[in-house]
C-alpha cells in the first residue's frame, strides 16, 4: 500500500479495475483471470464511452452462459430421474 496522498498510477487503476471486473462484477470463479476484460478494464480508465457497448456484450456473453450451464443442470436433473425410475424395483 502506498502513502496517503501518493497518487495512484495508471498501472495501479487498471490493475484494480481488471481485479474488480474479475471478481465482483462477473464473478469468475476461475483462479486465472480472464484476458477478456483487459480491453474493458483500458477503456474504463481512460473515461471512454465505448466500453459501455463492450461492456454490455460481455454481460450477454456471459448470460448465455448461466442460461446454458442451467439447460445442461435441468437436463442432468431429468436424465437422473429417468433413470432412476427405471432402476427402481
Amino acid at each position: 500500500m502506498g502513502e496517503e496522498g501518493t497518487k495512484i498510477t495508471d498501472d495501479e487503476h487498471v490493475t484494480f479495475l481488471f481485479y474488480w471486473l474479475n471478481a465482483i462484477l462477473f464473478c469468475s470463479r476461475s483462479v486465472q483471470m480472464s484476458k477478456l476484460f483487459l480491453p474493458l478494464d483500458t477503456l474504463l480508465h481512460e473515461g471512454k464511452e465505448e466500453y459501455q457497448k463492450q461492456l454490455e456484450k460481455v454481460q450477454v456473453d456471459k448470460f448465455k452462459q448461466i442460461e446454458a450451464l442451467s439447460i445442461m443442470d435441468n437436463k442432468r436433473a431429468k436424465l437422473r430421474s429417468d433413470l432412476a425410475k427405471l432402476v427402481a424395483p
